[in-house]
């Protein structure tokens, strides 16, 4: 091809056709640039397609991750609903003084020995809003959907730490010199020895009353936050399947 173009040029200039050799260098000109800009634009193309493919992949695996995350909230969330639940009754028989629903205490004092870990692991969704993906969608709520879901996560994983320290701390010393774990857990794989508690000496104890209650406070804390990530998981879900589609 380039040597027919030559010959074409020495053909016009042996013949002195100055001016048509002049119109058919600019026509040689404009079809290089044409060849330029067309190996370009399926540049651009391809890079866009590669950009758009990486970011459906993304996307997908991100999918997969709130599904699992998702099924672990639910779960988490009814097992804290039962531990609040088991503390308010314990408050409860607490607030009566009364001495002869005491015995009571042992059928809800197990809440006390739960502790639940927040902790979720979202490794593709974190690195994916860590290496500013994020910032090459157009979907500006998807955006500010993935950011809102890191900044949960985060204080989730406070929470849990709050809540472990919290334990070993205030709880296990208090139950350890107080309560029979075995007893108040009623748990498989714990060995009640026969110890005997006189539920009825914990009616007017006041640490006891301020564990519960500072306890109350974290999982109430927990369980909103817990709701508050389910919520933002489905969004996310939503609109990642929205952009997906496009």
């Amino acid at each position: 091809m380039i040597k027919f173009f030559r010959k074409i040029r020495q053909r016009l200039l042996t013949e002195n056709k100055f001016s048509k050799y002049l119109i058919y260098a600019i026509g040689e000109i404009i079809l290089v640039v044409i060849g330029i800009l067309i190996a370009l634009a399926i540049n651009n193309w391809n890079t866009e397609n590669q950009r758009k493919n990486e970011l459906t992949s993304s996307l997908e695996s991100i999918l997969e991750e709130i599904a699992i995350t998702h099924s672990l909230t639910t779960t988490d969330l009814k097992e804290i609903d039962s531990v609040i639940l088991k503390t308010q009754k314990s408050l409860s028989i607490l607030k009566t003084k009364n001495i002869d629903s005491a015995y009571q205490l042992k059928n809800t004092l197990g809440g006390l020995v739960y502790l639940q870990s927040f902790k979720f692991e979202l490794p593709n969704t974190m690195r994916f809003i860590e290496d500013d993906n994020s910032k090459k969608l157009e979907n500006s709520e998807l955006k500010t959907l993935a950011l809102k879901l890191k900044s949960e996560i985060s204080f989730l994983d406070f929470y849990t730490n709050y809540a472990t320290t919290q334990y070993q701390s205030l709880i296990e010393p208090y139950v350890v010199k107080n309560l029979n774990h075995a007893e108040i857990q009623n748990s498989k794989t714990s060995i009640n020895t026969g110890q005997n508690i006189d539920y009825a000496d914990l009616i007017k104890d006041l640490e006891l009353s301020n564990i519960l209650n500072l306890k109350l406070e974290t999982d109430s804390g927990a369980l909103r936050r817990v709701r508050e990530l389910n919520l933002t998981l489905e969004k996310l879900e939503k609109e990642i399947r929205k952009e997906l589609k496009k």
